[in-house]
């Protein structure tokens, strides 16, 4: 696993260009030429870089290496990192949690020689546990964001059958609606079709009534015309 995230970490000196404390130590798995590359970059470029404590960046065909030097730009801290998605908030963390280590030590024992043994030995240690954490932490972070990525398409499936639910409640409400207005569609035709009827028989009985009027009329009018003729 380490050689895929994580490949190397050390505590070098760049005014002598020797590596005080690292780990691996053996820089295994055929890494030798890259970790020893990687080194001569580091050394080559902060040569060129005005003092100072920032965060440096070294690109290289297959790693990224990541350094930091201290406040005399004696000492430096370096991570050489294989894998292309590793978050660099974690490289930071991991270079400041060495150098707290670093720090301690010169706190303890003042002027502190990194030849000896009795300094590199739990200096390496330290260094292997930080190198081990941090590459499993890495593989934590993506866990965690691949899990944050199922999340996400979980909320967005549920979201889709979501519309889609309320897309058939609102096809119901319209097929409702729609059978409704069917419904008084219907009843509206059924009153105009019944009003029609109605003034049809009307105009019937008002045109009977009006002949009725006539004929009677005509059955009194008809003898007083009658007898007006014989006189």
């Amino acid at each position: 696993m380490a050689e895929e995230n994580l490949l190397y970490t050390g505590l070098i000196n760049l005014s002598t260009e020797h590596v005080l404390a690292c780990y691996p130590r053996s820089a295994a798995r055929g890494t030798g030429l890259i970790v020893e590359e990687g080194l001569e970059h580091v050394y080559e470029d902060a040569t060129t870089k005005e003092p100072g404590t920032d965060l440096q960046e070294i690109q290289l065909e297959n790693i990224t290496i990541y350094y930091q030097t201290d406040d005399e730009d004696k000492l430096a801290v370096l991570v050489m990192v294989n894998a292309e998605d590793y978050p660099e908030r974690l490289v930071q963390n991991m270079i400041q949690e060495i150098w707290r280590t670093v720090r301690l030590l010169v706190d303890q024992k003042g002027t502190v020689d990194f030849k000896s043994r009795t300094v590199q030995l739990p200096l390496s240690a330290q260094l292997a546990r930080t190198f081990k954490r941090y590459n499993m932490e890495f593989e934590t972070d993506k866990v965690l964001k691949a899990q944050a990525k199922v999340q996400g398409a979980t909320e967005a499936v549920q979201e889709s059958i979501q519309k889609i639910i309320d897309n058939c409640a609102n096809m119901q409400q319209l097929k409702e609606m729609s059978q409704t207005l069917k419904t008084k569609a219907i009843v509206v035709k059924q009153y105009r079709c019944l009003f029609a009827e109605r003034k049809r028989i009307c105009v019937q009985y008002i045109s009977f009534g009006v002949i009725i009027v006539i004929v009677v009329a005509l059955y009194i009018a008809l003898p007083i015309v009658l007898s007006e003729s014989k006189k």
